[in-house]
């Protein structure tokens, strides 16, 4: 049954008919045991009874099948609903800022992240009920969006300059839209109305020393969060809007895996990731669920590990590996289950029976390898990182054995796409042909509440970003306090 055809309700029988049929059948032989009487005897009664009983547990079934079908149908309905509705937001968006910008210079960039990657998801899950939460999924998603790819150092200032005038005259606009709605209309889209503009720029006194490598990367780079109440139901949806990418540094890229790698601009939809993919190889890694990691893991690692290095050098490389897989390998609870890599990878599990004996923290949680062959969770991990950068040595060591901190790397390939060999006639009588298959592999994803509250209660520590100062009435002053909607990390935090 097509997901978008709606199930017909079943009309040739009724339940409770057939339970009163099944009833008085079963009275009329109780009322006539051992009585002689000419219309019906009792196997013919037992026979019917049999009949309904069976005819009644099909149409049970049957309205069991009907309400799973409709439930999926109406899933579907609403899951393609989030998608319209995320294209119009971003296509209107797009339009209204490009015109803040020289027509000899448009922008370069578009929508990027997972959102593109639900987008070619939608028709695969919807041919398997969406079996896997989150794949195909846009229903909560929020977008990014980003202005310019490939700039020269020279224009950054200059697109700066425009990204940061445009931005204020949104601001503008929302507060204006809010003190007085008859005079200024607020900006809808698609039902949404735009409720606050956010700049959540990083800026060079928001940053700590062991903050990792990503996210100072993006210091001065002007970002926005653009934030959308639903008019129906005030859910909210937020756009993240950067003025353009940051550099890659030392192993780290700005894309954590390349189906996290399409873009949709004026150009339609590209790839933007790892030359070793490509648009094809991605579509194929999204179909598989087995995404490509595009970190080099293995550069970071001899980053944080050169000799003569001081702690407060090493810690930036090592928060980055465990921000990376604190935030990015979610990806593994929508079913992308088996991450490769052209590189290496961390060694990590999860471990799902054992509560952690360094931070106590319940299962499940990472467990990461080291060299020395003892494992550590993420909380221990990030602990050893953040609570004990003051130690006075400079090294980094194993909680366990008190060997140099070193993290095992594994080699895990991706799957080569199946390419069929083409056999002659006189090979295939000779029975020379061998068809090739996808391997399939699982791996699982899960993190505890318990674990996850303690690395929160860690990294929290960090200063938030402060906005910068300026004449603007802030919309935050205006709405009530339980409309402002926060957030503590923007997507665009590639940190």
């Amino acid at each position: 049954m097509s997901l978008f055809t709606e199930p017909k309700a079943f009309t040739y029988y009724n339940i409770n008919d057939l339970k009163d049929i099944v009833g008085f059948l079963e009275k009329t032989i109780e009322k006539n045991e051992g009585k002689k009487y000419q219309s019906l005897k009792k196997y013919d009664i037992e026979r019917i009874i049999k009949v309904v009983k069976r005819e009644s547990q099909k149409l049970i079934d049957k309205e069991a099948e009907l309400i799973d079908a409709k439930l999926k149908y109406e899933k579907g309905k609403k899951i393609a609903k989030a998608h319209s509705e995320r294209m119009e937001l971003f296509s209107v968006l797009w339009e209204n800022l490009v015109k803040h910008f020289p027509e000899d210079y448009k922008p370069t960039g578009g929508l990027t992240g997972s959102w593109i990657r639900q987008f070619i998801e939608f028709p695969l899950a919807q041919s398997k009920d969406f079996e896997d939460p989150g794949y195909g999924n846009a229903i909560g998603h929020d977008l990014d969006i980003v202005m310019y790819t490939n700039l020269y150092p020279s224009d950054k200032e200059y697109v700066s300059t425009y990204f940061n005038k445009a931005m204020k005259k949104f601001q503008d606009h929302v507060s204006f839209s809010i003190l007085n709605p008859e005079l200024c209309k607020p900006i809808t889209i698609t039902n949404k109305s735009l409720i606050q503009v956010i700049d959540v720029t990083i800026l060079a006194k928001d940053i700590k020393e062991s903050d990792p490598i990503g996210k100072k990367a993006l210091i001065d780079i002007p970002h926005s969060i653009f934030k959308f109440k639903d008019n129906n139901d005030n859910s909210i949806i937020e756009i993240d809007v950067i003025a353009f990418k940051p550099e890659s540094a030392e192993g780290w890229t700005n894309i954590d895996f390349n189906v996290n790698g399409l873009m949709m601009s004026d150009r339609g939809i590209e790839y933007c990731g790892d030359i070793r993919s490509g648009f094809l190889a991605t579509i194929n890694s999204i179909i598989n669920k087995e995404p490509i990691c595009l970190i080099n893991f293995e550069s970071i690692v001899e980053n944080a590990t050169k000799p003569g290095m001081l702690r407060t050098e090493k810690v930036p490389y090592f928060m980055q590996i465990a921000w990376m897989l604190r935030n990015r390998y979610k990806i593994c609870s929508v079913g992308y289950k088996n991450i490769v890599s052209f590189d290496k990878l961390i060694n990590h599990s999860i471990n799902t029976e054992d509560d952690c004996p360094i931070t106590g923290c319940k299962a499940p949680y990472y467990e990461i390898k080291l060299n020395c062959s003892h494992k550590i969770s993420l909380m221990a991990y990030i602990g050893i990182m953040e609570e004990s950068k003051f130690d006075s040595s400079q090294a980094i060591k194993c909680p366990l054995c008190r060997a140099d901190f070193s993290l095992e790397l594994i080699e895990k390939k991706p799957t080569p796409i199946n390419i069929f060999e083409l056999k002659t006639l006189s090979e295939i009588f000779h029975n020379k042909f061998n068809d090739c298959k996808l391997e399939e592999k699982e791996e699982e994803k899960l993190t505890s509440e318990d674990a996850e509250s303690f690395v929160l209660e860690i990294i929290n520590k960090k200063p938030s970003i402060t906005l910068p100062a300026n004449n603007i009435l802030d919309v935050s002053d205006i709405l009530p306090t339980n409309t402002t909607f926060g957030r503590g990390r923007s997507r665009w935090d590639n940190s």
